[in-house]
């Protein structure tokens, strides 16, 4: 959870990320609770491939406004939903390819 905290912190600091409920509150009571939500969808949707990370991008995509959905979660957090989709995608282009590099760099030291 640090580590998803900071990254807010990152985005929002940016101004990429703002709109909906003020951020000065703490997380305790519903907001601790949609902010564990929110943090499950974002490691599910930044993780490997598989089952979980297909319903994270699932439900980051909706644009349903029901309780827990992503909409919902991101505004009662104080994010703007549309700028952390485009942060989580350019995030998720960003992890590909420090992947990749150091799939290939192993793969060369491997064959030195």
């Amino acid at each position: 959870m640090p580590e998803t905290i900071e990254l807010l912190r990152q985005l929002t600091s940016q101004g990429r990320v703002g709109g909906g409920e003020s951020r000065a509150n703490d997380f305790s009571g519903i907001k601790a609770l949609m902010f564990a939500v929110f943090e499950d969808g974002v490691r599910c949707y930044l993780g490997p491939p598989g089952e979980p990370r297909t319903a994270a991008e699932a439900w980051i995509r909706s644009q349903r406004s029901s309780v827990f959905s992503f909409i919902a979660v991101s505004e009662l957090l104080g994010f703007n939903p549309g700028a952390v989709r485009d942060a989580l995608l350019r995030l998720r282009q960003e992890l590909r390819q420090v992947r990749r590099v150091r799939s290939y760099t192993r793969v060369d030291q491997e064959l030195s």
